[in-house]
């Protein structure tokens, strides 16, 4: 399971860092936030299958980070190229956030439970 994620992982950061060659709409502020968003659920699910938690709080991790990354994914991809005011960009980051905590409450409540 761990090498079909880094596998995965590897091929979507390719082809959006060909995506964002090929489309010059494509910025490349775009490309690299939308690269590491690939990048960062991809850290999040090794994470989330590797620790030792409950089975069933792994499935609903790996899913939870997958939907996550998608969101920031396409938030990344249609966020305008400025920088400053970009809501977009805010909402990745609130999107972060929110897995961070997810991933510790998940981790505690799991090795609380017996």
């Amino acid at each position: 399971m761990k090498q079909t994620i880094i596998t995965l992982g590897i091929i979507l950061c390719v082809l959006n860092l060909l995506v964002g060659l090929i489309l010059s709409a494509y910025g490349w502020q775009n490309v690299v936030c939308s690269t590491m968003a690939v990048i960062v659920t991809t850290a999040f699910s090794l994470m989330g299958i590797s620790t030792s938690i409950k089975d069933g709080f792994k499935l609903g991790l790996l899913l939870l980070f997958s939907v996550v990354g998608l969101i920031q994914f396409l938030l990344a991809a249609l966020m305008p190229s400025t920088f400053t005011d970009n809501w977009c960009l805010i909402a990745i980051l609130v999107l972060l956030v929110v897995e961070i905590a997810i991933f510790i409450i998940t981790k505690k409540v799991s090795t609380a439970i017996k």
